[in-house]
């Protein structure tokens, strides 16, 4: 049993008992990300395990940080904000191809349930990869395991996703 359950559940179980505020109501108990034991020798870099949880520190001016920004819009249903990150090329495949992560995503209620960069982020002159293993809910709740390769271009000083495949 993890650290992070264990503190969770005696949060829950003292937030039940008495106490000295009898009419106060318990207050809410964040939930922390699970941790995914990582494979023997596997150097791959725990990005977020659960949706909705804080990113680690990137900015948007890496290519790292675009890509856990797209994570985020995704996971708080911001098509505005995902779309921002795409160039103007992805933008329009996401909002017309089946075949785009990003309209299942908003077209089709895809949800993001984890996601694990594999390896490092590849970065080019003003080009970037990088590769996820991702557990993705279809619109009916069953988990869809993924493949997902992003592909960035810097333009203007300013990393924008081209393509997720």
């Amino acid at each position: 049993m993890s650290k992070s359950f264990v503190g969770i559940a005696l949060s829950l179980c003292a937030a039940c008992g008495p106490s000295s505020e009898a009419n106060a109501p318990p207050s809410p108990t964040p939930a922390s990300p699970t941790p995914v034991a990582a494979a023997p020798g596997d150097t791959s870099e725990l990005v977020n395990e659960a949706p909705g949880d804080a990113m680690p520190t990137a900015t948007a001016s890496t290519a790292k940080g675009v890509i856990d920004a797209y994570f985020a819009a995704v996971e708080a249903g911001d098509r505005e904000a995902a779309h921002a990150l795409l160039t103007p090329e992805a933008r329009e495949e996401a909002k017309t191809s089946r075949k785009s992560f990003t309209y299942a995503f908003f077209e089709m209620g895809f949800k993001v349930k984890t996601r694990r960069l594999r390896g490092e982020i590849e970065e080019q002159g003003d080009k970037a990869s990088a590769y996820f293993k991702a557990v993705l809910l279809d619109e009916k709740g069953k988990d869809d395991n993924e493949g997902m390769r992003f592909v960035l271009v810097r333009e203007d000083g300013k990393w924008l996703i081209a393509e997720i495949n």
